[in-house]
């Protein structure tokens, strides 16, 4: 009998951007406050965000304002949530990637060979990895290497350690890995303090081709907001699409494809800035 494929999976954090299709009475009414002016701006800004995870609120002109507004009793380090996540849950887990996940599947199997070095900018303790390796069966020589915060080097390599995976390894920086083939980032640009084009600035050799996903976009101008995690509030960054690609571009990339997922933001009393979806590109050096 041959085994079962793998199934994709919704988002937990995410599913609720979408409306119920047959919505009970307290759903309902929800969506309708939501959508009342002034009033709708009001639950989320007061009653949503502090109960909802990735939910956010203020708009703010630089990362360091934004970090000023968090509440002063509040964590503002990413690394908090790394240090929250429970070692015993994610060597026991049984990955599988997100239905969202499919156009950097596609983009990374047209990729594969023997001996691919792919760098995952962001890959908290690996999940990416086992999950894509679950639907994709990545080769036996690849070399991947998680570029991540202290907390969740620490958490990846005891969970690798403990699921006998000799092909993941873990760094605490981008320029730790020697000239990888591939720069692979997914929800993850949005947190951190420079962009992709700065970041790629200062590695020694450029990856070949570079795939971005679930990163919030707008055409107006870039800002940063907060996002609530709930073990920490943070700053967010929402890029200026056009000016992502003509950095990319700057160093020498080709878009070859681009994506939007259903994911959205909404901005209390921030209407103009509301994100109506995340996106993805796949960037490649001429050959």
């Amino acid at each position: 009998m041959n085994p079962k494929p793998p199934v994709a999976t919704q988002s937990p954090i995410y599913s609720g951007n979408t409306i119920p299709l047959r919505p009970r009475l307290r759903q309902a009414v929800k969506v309708l406050v939501e959508s009342l002016p002034l009033i709708g701006d009001l639950f989320h800004r007061h009653y949503l965000y502090p109960r909802t995870m990735t939910a956010c609120r203020g708009v703010y002109a630089s990362r360091e304002e934004a970090q000023a507004a968090v509440d002063d009793q509040g964590q503002t380090e990413y690394d908090a949530c790394n240090e929250a996540r429970s070692l015993e849950d994610d060597i026991r887990r049984e990955y599988r990637h997100e239905y969202e996940d499919y156009p950097v599947l596609y983009w990374l199997r047209g990729l594969l060979r023997p001996g691919l070095r792919v760098v995952d900018l962001g890959g908290s303790t690996g999940g990416t990895f086992y999950a894509f390796d679950h639907a994709l069966g990545l080769p036996a020589d690849l070399s991947w290497t998680v570029s991540e915060l202290p907390a969740a080097v620490e958490k990846g390599r005891r969970v690798a350690e403990a699921r006998q995976e000799h092909r993941l390894g873990f760094v605490t920086a981008l320029d730790q890995v020697a000239a990888p083939d591939i720069l692979l980032t997914m929800g993850t640009l949005q947190y951190l303090p420079e962009t992709l084009p700065e970041m790629l600035r200062r590695q020694p050799v450029l990856p070949p081709s570079v795939l971005v996903h679930k990163v919030p976009t707008t055409d107006g101008p870039a800002f940063w907001t907060v996002q609530n995690l709930g073990a920490a509030q943070v700053p967010y960054f929402i890029e200026n699409r056009d000016a992502l690609v003509q950095g990319m571009e700057a160093l020498g990339y080709v878009l070859e494809d681009a994506c939007n997922t259903l994911r959205s933001i909404r901005i209390p009393f921030h209407a103009e800035q509301d994100v109506h979806h995340y996106s993805g590109f796949r960037f490649q050096l001429p050959a």
